[in-house]
């Protein structure tokens, strides 16, 4: 019985979606929409204040910093690295975990800091204005 009701409910389903094929109805949706450009994020508008805000404090002349991060052209040079290391979370360099209250001059990146890094080198390190 089971079986004899699938098999009329797979013929339903062909003879109608047959029917409004001929009519220019289908079952697909079609989305006219034109998909969203992905905005792309550039060192001006986004990394820098990532950067300056987190990293220059230890990566600039004279500071802890292997090397420094201070202008456009230094961060570029090491943009794979940055996202690289950045990624692993392995810096900027902060011991304490997450927890339910925030740390005076807490240096650590949001995820969503992370990923702006990431697509930033993805997309060709833009300079922006």
């Amino acid at each position: 019985m089971i079986q004899r009701s699938i098999a009329v409910g797979i013929a339903f389903a062909s003879i109608v979606g047959g029917s409004l094929a001929t009519y220019g109805f289908t079952a697909s949706h079609r989305d006219d929409t034109p998909p969203k450009k992905k905005r792309i994020p550039t060192f001006a508008k986004d990394i820098a204040p990532i950067v300056y805000d987190k990293c220059v404090t230890c990566h600039r002349p004279g500071e802890a910093g292997q090397f420094s991060l201070v202008s456009y052209q230094d961060v570029k040079k090491k943009a794979q690295l940055v996202a690289q290391i950045t990624s692993q979370k392995l810096m900027p360099p902060w011991k304490p975990g997450a927890c339910d209250y925030a740390f005076k001059d807490d240096r650590s990146l949001s995820k969503d800091q992370i990923d702006e890094i990431s697509a930033w080198v993805a997309a060709g390190m833009p300079k922006g204005s």
